[in-house]
């Protein structure tokens, strides 16, 4: 798997996947545990594929944010 996901595209998708994973535990924890769930592993896999900068949808589409110097 080479990197499709450019430094940018990586903290952006590690931003939110940190946000929406720690908001799905409040949620989870104390309003609805399926609502919850869901946004947990929409972040968690969101973080994961910043960790790494490999996106499923972007090979897919043959998009690529990340440059020659960065691979």
């Amino acid at each position: 798997m080479r990197p499709n996901i450019g430094v940018k595209d990586q903290f952006i998708r590690m931003s939110l996947g940190l946000t929406l994973a720690a908001l799905g535990a409040l949620v989870a924890m104390n309003i609805n545990t399926l609502s919850g769930l869901f946004l947990l592993s929409v972040g968690t896999f969101s973080a994961y594929e910043a960790t790494v900068r490999w996106c499923v949808v972007y090979e897919l589409l043959g998009k690529n944010t990340c440059k020659t110097s960065e691979q």
